[in-house]
């Protein structure tokens, strides 16, 4: 099931995804984030 709806809107699951990275990132590295809004 979760294979079909990949396969079916995988522009969505890549958004996902890389969002989800992005947060993880952030949390590892808040700094980065500050040095990244300021």
């Amino acid at each position: 099931m979760v294979h079909q709806d990949k396969a079916t809107k995988p522009q969505t699951v890549q958004i996902v995804r890389q969002g989800e990275a992005t947060l993880y990132w952030f949390k590892v590295n808040p700094l980065y984030m500050k040095i990244g809004l300021y």
